[in-house]
């Protein structure tokens, strides 16, 4: 069934955007359901999910599914890359970096340094949270290496298809 008016009732659209959006929603709901704060590095893997679910959300801005396949695998690349970092700075093969450490202390009394220790503070990255014996960073590592060659499967697929088209 068509749904030319109602793009958002396309079933295909729904499982498009529940791949890239669901990571996203995933990460923000651990946050408040379950109090796991994310620290600098979770930060910056989300980016390219947004960027993602963006070009989903507006994809009638690109007529062929083979370039939205193609853009959506490169979004998983640059997801992967980032999970990559993340989890080496987890088990020490990266160094730390300075956005990972946390801000030096600036206080210069102990009333100062007690409202700084009282303060919310990003947890430093290679402190992960484990969820069934894996970091998020590993299991989002897991997911877009997966998803990477999922869209690398339909381009390839689609580019071979219209080669063979204008060759007929």
């Amino acid at each position: 069934m068509k749904y030319p008016h109602q793009p958002f009732l396309n079933p295909s659209y729904l499982c498009l955007l529940a791949l890239v959006f669901g990571p996203l929603a995933m990460a923000i709901s651990s946050e408040s359901l379950w109090g796991f704060k994310p620290c600098h590095l979770c930060m910056i893997q989300r980016i390219p999910y947004a960027v993602m679910t963006m070009l989903v959300i507006f994809q009638g801005l690109i007529r062929s599914k083979t370039w939205m396949w193609l853009l959506l695998m490169v979004g998983f690349i640059a997801s992967t890359i980032a999970a990559s970092y993340h989890v080496g700075v987890e088990k020490g093969l990266i160094a730390l970096s300075e956005g990972c450490l946390g801000a030096p202390s600036t206080a210069k009394t102990s009333q100062q340094l007690l409202q700084e220790l009282l303060s919310e503070t990003k947890p430093r990255c290679d402190k992960p949270t484990m969820i069934l014996g894996f970091s998020m960073a590993t299991w989002n590592l897991a997911y877009s290496a997966a998803m990477v060659f999922y869209f690398g499967f339909l381009t390839s697929i689609s580019f071979k298809s219209a080669k063979r088209i204008q060759h007929d």
